[in-house]
């Protein structure tokens, strides 16, 4: 069984519970194994260290098995950001201007409606709480 399906399978039954607490009310009881779930999830890393194999990660990432990122393209906010860094640098360039970088304990505010391309191009993993608030302007 490949390691998309086995990850599709654990996670198809909290899926199901949560639609049923959601139609009828009532919970469910889901049993689902810690250490298939974690085994699952380092079974492509682990298979290829304990065969000698070197794993080449995606441009961009630290991580063969997640998704490319590290940088959002860039795009019109739809809503007033905030993000307050918890950890790790968070890039961010506005417009045309110059990219600045964030640290740990700042709070970082990009406006609606304008063009901002941001990531984390620092080594350490970026940990940022973000709250968006979309307004109607006055007319």
């Amino acid at each position: 069984m490949s390691r998309a399906l086995r990850l599709a399978l654990l996670c198809a039954g909290a899926l199901a519970a949560l639609y049923e607490r959601t139609s009828s009310g009532r919970g469910q009881h889901v049993d689902v194994s810690l250490f298939d779930a974690a085994f699952s999830v380092l079974g492509f890393g682990l298979t290829a260290a304990l065969n000698g194999v070197e794993v080449e990660t995606v441009p961009g990432n630290r991580d063969a098995m997640a998704a490319p990122g590290n940088v959002f393209p860039k795009h019109p906010t739809d809503a007033v950001v905030y993000a307050l860094i918890v950890r790790g640098e968070l890039s961010l360039q506005l417009e045309n201007r110059k990219r600045h970088v964030y640290r740990k304990g700042q709070l970082v505010n990009i406006p609606k409606g304008i063009e901002s391309e941001l990531g984390n191009l620092g080594e350490e993993i970026l940990e940022l709480f973000v709250v968006k608030y979309d307004y109607d302007e006055p007319k």
